[in-house]
């Protein structure tokens, strides 16, 4: 990276299809950036609700990093990325100062939340976010086979259903059964989610992955969901994982992992503290498998509006964990 003065910097909010692809590309050599999967990328760019600032190389329009803020029933910040070799020269500080001044009428309707790494925690809990902390995000990673050994399921009578075929009574079960965990009416989001596709050597293949558990009533008992992650099309960001009990969360697991059929895919699952995930955390944690700290959600308070969570956390082993429409 070559040197840069402050006058080699430019900040724009109309973000081109040409800066959201440099962004794609510098999040596929980011191999710890698990949350961000390609759906995610599909969709960020179309939306009304997204807030984008992106920092480049005046001379060519090289991306030098960038954030953006999603506005539902909080203000959110969906990514803050800056491209190694440039932090520290306060063009990140230059973005949030921006952006929080774009925020200003959102952010005394709804509150702010965000997510931090842990180097960043005493930057955002200082002045002026003043930040006070929720929960922490933890992941784990792992194949097929050893994901399953470490939540094995019994034989389960409830039908799984995959939401690409469900009919519109069903998949208005399903965003029910989302917004009664979640607190949120995402049904738009997910409709819109459950429909990406992609094109791979000419065959059309969803970009996203859903089951449902049903009843023989009809009634919505589960749901997870899958899709691959940006920098590695063989790892599969699992979530959500909502579940009424260990062991449906245990056959959603199973149902989801059936359906991915991708030569040696592993999977990676986010769980959020405080909720029916906790379990799989000691689960884990008792195997020895790994936990990576990915974040710690954070509620700003500057704005003097408190986050209150309204998921049902004992419904929900794992969020969605989406930047387009957080749940926890």
């Amino acid at each position: 990276m070559q040197r840069l003065n402050e006058d080699d910097i430019h900040i724009v909010h109309n973000v081109t299809s040409e800066m959201w692809d440099q962004l794609r590309e510098l999040v596929r050599t980011m191999d710890d950036w698990t949350s961000h999967d390609e759906a995610m990328y599909q969709m960020l760019p179309e939306l009304k609700n997204v807030y984008p600032l992106f920092a480049l190389r005046k001379s060519d329009k090289y991306l030098l990093g960038g954030l953006a803020v999603v506005v539902t029933d909080v203000v959110y910040c969906a990514f803050y990325i800056m491209r190694p070799g440039v932090q520290g020269k306060g063009i990140g500080l230059k973005m949030m100062n921006q952006i929080m001044h774009m925020m200003s009428d959102h952010t005394k309707k709804v509150p702010v939340v965000g997510r931090s790494v842990s180097s960043m925690l005493d930057k955002y809990t200082g002045p002026p976010l003043y930040a006070v902390h929720l929960f922490e995000l933890y992941s784990f990673t792992l194949p097929k086979k050893e994901l399953l050994h470490i939540f094995p399921c019994s034989v389960n009578s409830l039908a799984p259903k995959s939401t690409k075929e469900l009919n519109a009574e069903q998949f208005e079960k399903v965003c029910a059964y989302d917004q009664h965990i979640t607190g949120r009416d995402r049904r738009a989001f997910l409709k819109d989610w459950h429909s990406l596709f992609f094109t791979k050597e000419r065959e059309r293949k969803p970009k996203l992955l859903g089951v449902a558990l049903f009843d023989a009533a009809g009634t919505v008992h589960g749901l997870i969901g899958a899709s691959p992650l940006l920098y590695d099309g063989k790892i599969f960001k699992i979530g959500p994982i909502f579940a009424a009990s260990r062991d449906n969360a245990c056959y959603l697991l199973k149902c989801i992992t059936d359906i991915i059929q991708v030569p040696d895919a592993k999977f990676v699952t986010h769980i959020s503290t405080n909720t029916s995930g906790d379990w799989m955390l000691k689960k884990c944690r008792d195997a020895n498998i790994p936990l990576t700290l990915t974040g710690t959600s954070l509620n700003p308070t500057y704005t003097k509006l408190i986050y209150k969570d309204p998921c049902v956390t004992e419904l929900m082993f794992a969020p969605m964990n989406t930047p387009i429409f957080f749940d926890r």
